[in-house]
């Protein structure tokens, strides 16, 4: 009878500390949204609007997966008005948390304005609702933006971005019509309290 009876308990033991862990999980996740919220959401309209009014070139780093075709859907959409940036490509393994928080840190050094996470949709997606992936973006000084999957994707690092866009088609028609004057057509934004307001492999850096 003791043998039928011990490994219910110990069942009973590993659902507990299944739950325990998901406690922990969504306590993290709370506290990461809170966060954001005390911090606030950056006004990427305005940099790029005074960048571009100053003759400036609005720098902004696009991070995408390594063999990844997505960013087609952004230059197709940007069409003529891609000069008037400064894009550098920034390729890593999009499924790795760790490749994505060390992306994270080495972009954080550089003189930039803003970071884009560049992803089409399908499997893997789920990546961007860890936690220690949205922690580590609190921390980021560039204006934090996100293009990633469909427009019914809405990961935890989509719901703090500064601004995020429903596909990455949807960011290069944002970036063009903020050089002809209307940017806010095409945008699918976050939520915005205040209307005006480590080892990797190198990464391949293009200026574009």
């Amino acid at each position: 009878m003791d043998g039928v009876i011990e490994p219910v308990f110990v069942v009973f033991e590993v659902v507990e500390q299944i739950d325990n862990s998901l406690a922990e999980g969504m306590g993290r996740r709370t506290a990461v949204q809170q966060q954001k919220e005390r911090a606030g959401y950056r006004n990427l309209d305005r940099m790029i609007e005074q960048k571009l009014s100053q003759g400036k070139k609005p720098q902004i780093a696009l991070i995408c997966g390594k063999t990844s075709m997505v960013l087609q859907d952004v230059f197709s959409a940007l069409n003529d008005a891609k000069p008037n940036y400064k894009l550098v490509e920034h390729r890593v393994n999009l499924s790795s948390k760790k490749g994505i928080i060390n992306a994270f840190a080495q972009l954080n050094k550089e003189p930039l304005d803003g970071i884009a996470i560049i992803r089409g949709g399908g499997p893997g997606l789920e990546i961007f609702d860890d936690v220690e992936i949205a922690e580590a973006s609190l921390k980021l000084k560039p204006v934090l933006i996100t293009a990633i999957g469909h427009a019914q994707d809405d990961t935890l690092l989509q719901q703090i971005a500064d601004k995020k866009f429903a596909t990455p088609t949807a960011l290069g028609n944002y970036l063009r019509e903020m050089v002809e004057g209307g940017g806010e057509t095409a945008v699918s934004n976050t939520k915005q309290p205040n209307k005006n307001q480590t080892s990797m492999t190198p990464a391949t850096w293009i200026a574009i």
